[in-house]
């Protein structure tokens, strides 16, 4: 099912609010789509627009529901973990993570009962100076004992070249910064293969 989002256009800003209308919309859809998630009973595969796959995601996905601890309420299949020194994830098993702070949801998969946890956490005033829905949806994330989040060793999911409709730059194709350029110490390392690429 394709979602119709809002864009900049659509949105009146609230007060408080301290960044573009844009950033706005895109929180507003996420809260749509978190609640249609809530309100039904099964779970929500979600695909940003510019969302593209590595050639072997269909392999890589069924080994990863697989491995994934069933009692799942969140998944990312392609995180930005821009803080793994602050924020380092957890090693579940072979393939699987347990990611704290991050963020990016071009690619996410989210449980009923979590999604309306997510929506009131995208309602709640004051964010502070992350104006940025998928960053302010990563702070739930920061205690591990909070949610039962995971996200693959390999990130399965970037973003496709092209202008961004929120930060309005052009970027080239994306493929981020996870566990694999972080040691077990915090200590950033390089990464070989190029789905590790932070873009």
């Amino acid at each position: 099912e394709r979602w119709n989002a809002k864009t900049a256009d659509d949105v009146q800003i609230p007060s408080w609010w301290r960044t573009p209308a844009r950033y706005w919309a895109n929180a507003l859809n996420f809260i749509e789509m978190f609640d249609a998630c809530a309100n039904g009973t099964e779970d929500f595969l979600i695909f940003e627009d510019d969302c593209i796959f590595r050639p072997d995601f269909n392999e890589r996905f069924d080994l990863f529901l697989a491995e994934v601890p069933q009692d799942w309420q969140f998944i990312n299949l392609g995180p930005v973990m821009s803080q793994c020194r602050l924020y380092p994830p957890m090693q579940v098993s072979e393939n699987i993570l347990k990611p704290r702070y991050f963020h990016g949801t071009h690619a996410i998969l989210v449980r009923p009962e979590f999604a309306k946890v997510c929506a009131d956490h995208l309602r709640r005033e004051h964010w502070g100076t992350s104006h940025v829905c998928d960053q302010w949806l990563g702070t739930l994330f920061i205690n591990p004992d909070f949610a039962k989040v995971y996200c693959p060793k390999v990130s399965l999911c970037g973003q496709s070249a092209g202008v961004s409709t929120l930060t309005g730059r052009e970027y080239q194709d994306r493929w981020f910064m996870n566990y694999q350029y972080v040691d077990l110490e915090g200590k950033i390392t390089r990464a070989l293969d190029p789905y590790f690429a932070e873009g």
